[in-house]
């Protein structure tokens, strides 16, 4: 109840909704026993939360309806996306009931897909959309969904494309973190770790935000002269703890006349924030090829023909998403391998 009062509450900030918004979203995953198999035959537990789920969507699409800036529309949208997870055709079957599948279903692929700032929402979104397209037989889609399988299937390859560029963006980004931090290590030998992540966390946001160069990690440079040009007065006046969530929060602060939307920090919050949930461990690619070879083992002729529609780019993405699927099934297998040595 109180859950739904924060989704009705139109004067709260939308930070605070988007939590609360998250807390559906940890029912879901948590309770649910939302962790999806890679092929629709596997049992998997299913139940648990079928009676929260009508007035859950409910109150989603009726915040959703109600207008909400991107960071607030792109976590409804991937928590709507994991009700079709944890069970797609008892969610077809509440949503065509609200006459609302049709319109949800438009809406989503009227969304930019720069909406999906966050690598979670993205990974959320893509796997959502897959199990509403491959956990039931083509044939067996509502009609709704049938007439538009076409452009779901294109929103899902090219949000999956945006994902996996995401991630090796971020991959980079880290490991040039990890150098510039070592830099650090070699070139301010007195602090200690936690105060060289912090310069390091500072040097970062300063960078990204136009105040300073590039630095590496010497001691020449003079633009980084014991971090007097940060001003942090050098080593011996260092402000110890300093948090780099609250700086971004302070700069969007500014950029907004002292209203903080975490919209405006956007993609940066992928680097500080960490999630933790049951499909951590699953692959969105793997998820998807696995699904997909399996409509196309079980339906041929309607998978070709989803498969046909496609344009020649989004054909190449699936091409590509093989490669990554393969990847990620023989690291899989690899730790599986492993686990068992270790018993």
């Amino acid at each position: 109840n109180v859950l739904r009062a924060v989704l009705k509450e139109s004067d709260l900030a939308e930070p605070t909704v988007v939590d609360a918004v998250k807390l559906y979203e940890s029912i879901i995953l948590n309770c649910g026993g939302a962790t999806l198999k890679l092929t629709r035959t596997e049992p998997r537990p299913v139940g648990r939360i079928d009676a929260l789920l009508p007035a859950l969507l409910d109150d989603l699409l009726q915040r959703l309806a109600a207008g909400c800036k991107n960071l607030l529309k792109s976590t409804i949208y991937a928590t709507i996306c994991e009700c079709f997870m944890y069970n797609a055709p008892l969610t077809f079957h509440i949503l065509e009931s609200a006459n609302a599948l049709q319109p949800l279903l438009v809406s989503l692929l009227s969304v930019d897909l720069e909406v999906f700032k966050r690598v979670h929402e993205k990974k959320m979104v893509t796997v959502g959309v897959t199990a509403l397209l491959f956990s039931t037989p083509l044939g067996e889609l509502p009609a709704s969904v049938r007439s538009m399988a076409t452009p779901l299937l294109a929103f899902t390859l090219r949000l999956m494309d945006a994902l996996q560029n995401q991630v090796v963006s971020l991959i980079e980004d880290e490991e040039q973190h990890q150098a510039m931090l070592q830099g650090l290590r070699e070139s301010h030998p007195q602090l200690s770790e936690q105060e060289l992540r912090n310069l390091a966390e500072e040097i970062r946001f300063e960078r990204e935000h136009g105040a300073i160069g590039e630095y590496d990690g010497s001691e020449d440079d003079d633009e980084f002269d014991d971090g007097d040009d940060l001003g942090l007065g050098g080593d011996e006046r260092y402000i110890d703890g300093l948090d780099s969530i609250e700086k971004l929060a302070a700069a969007a602060a500014a950029a907004n006349d002292g209203d903080w939307d975490r919209d405006d920090i956007g993609e940066e919050l992928d680097d500080i924030a960490e999630y933790s949930c049951p499909l951590d461990d699953l692959s969105e690619f793997e998820f998807f090829v696995s699904r997909f070879d399996e409509c196309a083992a079980a339906e041929p002729a309607l998978c070709q023909e989803l498969f046909a529609r496609l344009n020649e780019a989004d054909r190449e993405i699936i091409n590509t998403l093989r490669a990554q699927a393969e990847m990620f099934r023989e690291e899989r297998l690899a730790a599986e391998r492993e686990e068992q040595n270790q018993q």
